[in-house]
Formats: C-alpha cells, sequence, structure tokens
C-alpha cells in the first residue's frame, strides 16, 4: 500500500516544475502522461501508452483516519501538523494546510482536536554551523518556521472564524 509520502513522491517525479508549482497552489492538477517503449504483457510489441493523471489533495483523509480509528476501538480526536510532509516540507504551506483544518471544522467536523505550526520570531531555517555567532536571533536550527506576525494573524483568524460558528454570526 502506498503511503501519501510515496504517492507525493511518484507523483512530483513525472510532473514538470510548472505542474508541481500549479499541484503546490491549488491542491491539484490534471496532465497527460506518456511512456514510450512499453510493452504490456511478455511478446506484446513494444509502443507508447498515454494515462491520464488527475492528483489531488483530499479533504475526506481527516474522515478516513477517523474512521479507520474508530474500526480499530480508538476513541479519540485528530491533531494535525501544519508542517512536515502535509506542507510538502515548505513551512510556507502550512498556511493553507491551516485554512483547510479551520474549513473543515467550520463544517462541523467533530474529529479535529487542534492543530501544529512550526512557527519562531523570525520565518525560516538557518544551519547551525561552527559558529554560534553568527546564527541569526529567533530563527530556527531545525524546521523551517513561519515567523511571528504569519503566526499571530493565523490564529487570530482562526478565533474569528470558529467564534462566527458558535455565535452564528
Amino acid at each position: 500500500m502506498l503511503t501519501p509520502a510515496d504517492t507525493q513522491k511518484l507523483l512530483f517525479s513525472v510532473l514538470t516544475h510548472e505542474q508541481r508549482a500549479d499541484f503546490e497552489n491549488d491542491r491539484e492538477v490534471d496532465f497527460a502522461l506518456s511512456v514510450k517503449g512499453v510493452a504490456m504483457k511478455a511478446g506484446d510489441v513494444e509502443r507508447e501508452y498515454r494515462f491520464r493523471v488527475n492528483g489531488f489533495y483530499q479533504k475526506g483523509s481527516v474522515a478516513a483516519a477517523a474512521g479507520r480509528m474508530a474500526a480499530a476501538g480508538v476513541n479519540g480526536r485528530i491533531v494535525i501538523d501544519c508542517s512536515h510532509d502535509n506542507s510538502f516540507k515548505d513551512y510556507r504551506n502550512q498556511e493553507r494546510v491551516w485554512d483547510n483544518v479551520i474549513e473543515q471544522v467550520c463544517a462541523g467536523s467533530p474529529v479535529l482536536a487542534g492543530l501544529m505550526l512550526e512557527s519562531n520570531i523570525r520565518e525560516g531555517k538557518q544551519k547551525l554551523g561552527d559558529d554560534p555567532a553568527k546564527l541569526e536571533y529567533g530563527v530556527s536550527i531545525t524546521d523551517g518556521c513561519i515567523g511571528w506576525e504569519d503566526t499571530e494573524r493565523m490564529i487570530r483568524g482562526a478565533h474569528a472564524a470558529l467564534a462566527s460558528i458558535r455565535t452564528g454570526v
């Protein structure tokens, strides 16, 4: 069975740079793929095959995870990590994940318990290097992080969205 990371790696291996950027921005991509010199079964003549590919992120994956938990007898809620694989390991994509999860909560998803962000005083990531005096204050040395301003704006936006569903405004 392919994991989400396996699927993403497979998809990215056949996308152009422009298609990958479109996929990361739009969360879906549609394209044709040609494979030349392939025999589908032993004894076949090698020829070109064309495949139609539609890659997309599924908002339903949270519901699927909750269903698998219930089937396994696990009673719990889910915390979503907005970084790492969910953001294509690009800290700048965390807001898309955050917004998607907030939309799911506003739509009534009962299984979401929280969100995690990679956040620091300043955005980005830096290498530790040999001289700690060269480190920039407030920039992560482990994972890439969004900065404080983006973090505050996202949290305040989520608060407003969640408050509006509670009050019906």
